[in-house]
C-alpha cells in the first residue's frame, strides 16, 4: 500500500478535524504501514473516533494495533496489550485486552520504548493471508464529535 492510497482512505472522513490531528493520523499510520509490511489497513470511522487498524491476516479479529483519532490527539492502541511487558506503566487501560498511549507527536513511535512496545505487538500477531491493503470497513452515520470552532 502507498501513502497515495492511506491519505486517500482517510482524508474523507478526518476532513473534520484539525489539520495538526489530519497530518498525526496520517503520517502515524503511513509510519505504521511501512513497518508491519504486508499488513492490511482496516479504516473504521465510527461514532467517536476514526481508527486505522492493522491486521496480518486480512482479518479484523486478529488485529493487534490500530491508531485511534480523536478529535484533538491520536492514540496508539496495542490490541492485545495486557499481554505486552510494560514495566515503566506508560500504558493505559485496565480492562483484561487493550492498552493504549496518547502520541505527543509522530515521533513517539520511534521512541525506544514505544517503538520496542509496537515489536513486541508485531512479534504475537497471527500472521499470513494479508495483501497490504487499505479497506474503509464501516462509516457510522451518527458521529459524535466537537463542531469546529467558526
Amino acid at each position: 500500500m502507498t501513502r497515495k492510497e492511506i491519505v486517500a482512505i482517510l482524508e474523507g472522513p478526518l476532513e473534520p478535524y484539525p489539520k495538526t490531528v489530519q497530518k498525526q493520523a496520517i503520517d502515524g499510520t503511513w509510519k505504521l504501514a511501512q513497518r508491519f509490511k504486508p499488513a492490511d489497513l482496516l479504516v473504521y470511522d465510527n461514532y467517536n473516533f476514526v481508527v486505522s487498524g492493522f491486521t496480518l491476516t486480512g482479518r479484523p479479529s486478529d488485529g493487534f494495533i490500530s491508531l485511534a483519532v480523536a478529535w484533538d490527539h491520536v492514540t496508539i492502541c496495542f490490541l492485545q496489550g495486557a499481554l505486552l511487558p510494560d514495566p515503566k506503566n506508560r500504558l493505559k487501560g485496565e480492562g483484561k485486552i487493550v492498552r493504549s498511549y496518547q502520541l505527543e507527536g509522530i515521533e513517539t513511535l520511534d521512541e525506544p520504548y514505544i517503538s520496542n512496545l509496537i515489536d513486541q505487538a508485531l512479534a504475537q500477531a497471527k500472521k499470513g493471508g494479508s495483501n497490504s491493503k487499505a479497506i474503509l470497513k464501516s462509516v457510522s452515520a451518527k458521529k459524535r464529535r466537537p463542531k469546529p470552532a467558526p
